[in-house]
């Protein structure tokens, strides 16, 4: 459902994670239900005020960005990478481990035993690819009451703290370590699906901004052709009345008829073409409503618009197109790939330092050790181990290859669009000063016709040159904006135009 001049409800509210924060502010899942109702509810207000199609845009938008159910889930498995990306990164942080062992047995005759043991480690990794630990045993045992030779009786408990840092001598110092290739991996995948998400975002801000701008253009080619029907309308009673009077022939007033019927069913069209427009708005949204304030006649024709050069757009795309922040994440991904591939195939040599002391079983002072070790471990890589560091390289080749190919690619597509844009302007500054002559011709001949010095077919002429022109201005307008969706979703400047931040935190 479309509602012009200011007509508007509320729709329903959602409560969503975004991708987008507007304005500084997260617009994720702790905007609540009631909330989105009254913020709709002020911007459909908006055009009750007398807003533009220019400012409802940018809140038509604001309520696709957040309401958009493709979105919504992108944002979901954006947020689920996170997830994953933050379990991995724990391996970073401090690892405990409590181990423990209970043993009992029986001897001859009534002879019993029994024995605890545990251990409790903690240990923490250190950007070297060393790992610092501490481990804390101990053990208690326990035998039954015999005196009988050769057994004797006794308890004995002991404990033992043992201080170590192992640090790998090969491997990339760590690099070929599962830990870190873990990490690495899911580092990559979070931003990799961050980076497809935000392409999708600003594919759905394209989408909705150029669905927006046709909408405008056919209500405003309605309001155009129901003012027509009327006019044709008003121009058959003319013709009726002047065949009555002897001062026109039937065929004027069959024409007459045949246009005002002509019109109708092009105002009927017209307003299917309204009513999809309006589907289309409301499912990229996700809303029941769509309102546009009653558009012009003509289009403003946005003379005074500039775009930046084709380097500065170059540099802006650099920092923020999806296409290349894409290609770029593949890349760090196939990179942590290969380096694990490489490394893990290399001999693991292990260095380890420590120093263990008994408690309270020994004398601390006396009763303690320093030591240090080398462990050796080389499985030798078969031939598909070989083989999946040869696919990681080409994998990576490859990745790098296509970046370049979708930069440049990138490069040919921003400079059509900066062309045809300067194009799509020149014409619409043309076309609505046209149109505005067909609108002062079109009255003068009405007046003609009405005063008998003019014929239907030369009004009808001019009639028909004023809805072209109308229908020509309002697509120069629209494919003006489809440019500037395209230029924006291609570049990754659109958040930054609506004053939206996006980012991975």
């Amino acid at each position: 459902m479309v509602t012009v001049e200011g007509k508007a409800e509320s729709n329903r509210g959602i409560s969503r994670h975004s991708i987008c924060k507007c304005r500084g502010r997260d617009i994720g899942p702790s905007i609540r239900k009631s909330v989105i109702v009254i913020l709709f509810s002020l911007l459909l207000s908006t055009s009750a005020a007398g807003a533009n199609l220019d400012s409802l845009e940018s809140a038509y938008l604001t309520i696709a960005l957040r309401r958009n159910l493709s979105h919504v889930a992108d944002s979901l498995d954006v947020a689920s990478a996170r997830e994953a990306r933050g379990g991995a990164h724990s391996l970073y942080g401090p690892q405990a481990e409590l181990t423990g062992s209970a043993i009992g047995t029986k001897g001859p005759g009534s002879r019993e035993a029994g024995m605890l043991t545990g251990t409790g480690t903690v240990s923490q990794w250190v950007p070297t690819g060393g790992t610092a630990s501490a481990a804390l045993s101990g053990t208690s045992a326990r035998i039954s009451p015999d005196n009988q030779p050769p057994y004797a009786t006794g308890d004995n408990d002991s404990a033992s703290l043992t201080l170590s840092f192992k640090q790998p001598l090969l491997q990339g110092f760590g690099t070929g370590s599962p830990v870190v290739y873990q990490v690495r991996q899911a580092d990559a995948s979070a931003h990799l699906k961050f980076e497809a998400a935000r392409g999708s975002g600003l594919v759905l801000l394209q989408q909705a901004r150029t669905a927006y701008w046709n909408l405008a253009g056919a209500v405003a080619t309605v309001q155009a052709q129901t003012d027509d029907s009327a006019r044709n309308q008003k121009l058959l009673t003319i013709a009726r009345i002047q065949f009555q009077s002897g001062s026109s022939s039937v065929l004027d007033t069959l024409t007459a008829a045949t246009n005002f019927a002509k019109s109708k069913v092009a105002l009927l069209q017209g307003r299917n073409a309204v009513r999809e427009g309006a589907r289309n708005l409301a499912t990229l949204a996700d809303t029941d409503m769509v309102a546009l304030p009653r558009p012009d006649s003509l289009p403003a024709p946005d003379t005074s618009a500039k775009l930046p050069s084709l380097e500065q757009l170059m540099k802006e795309a650099g920092a923020h197109a999806p296409d290349l922040a894409q290609a770029q994440a593949r890349i760090e991904a196939l990179q942590s790939e290969a380096d694990y591939r490489k490394y893990s195939r290399l001999p693991r040599l292990d260095g380890t330092i420590y120093g263990k002391t008994g408690m309270p079983g020994g004398n601390p002072i006396q009763d303690w050790q320093l030591g240090a070790r080398l462990d050796l471990d080389w499985n030798l890589p078969n031939g598909t181990e070989r083989a999946k560091y040869r696919s990681a390289l080409l994998d990576l080749k490859s990745a790098q290859i296509r970046r370049d190919a979708a930069a440049k690619e990138l490069r040919h597509q921003i400079s059509r669009i900066l062309d045809s844009w300067e194009s799509a302007k020149e014409q619409l500054a043309l076309s609505v000063d046209l149109a505005a002559l067909q609108r002062k011709r079109l009255a003068v001949a009405e007046a003609g016709f009405s005063a008998g010095s003019t014929s239907l077919i030369d009004v009808e002429t001019v009639r028909a040159d004023w809805m072209n022109a109308v229908t020509s201005s309002w697509q120069a307008k629209s494919q003006l904006k489809s440019l500037e969706a395209e230029l924006e979703a291609r570049t990754g400047i659109g958040p930054a135009r609506q004053g939206w931040i996006w980012g991975e935190s």
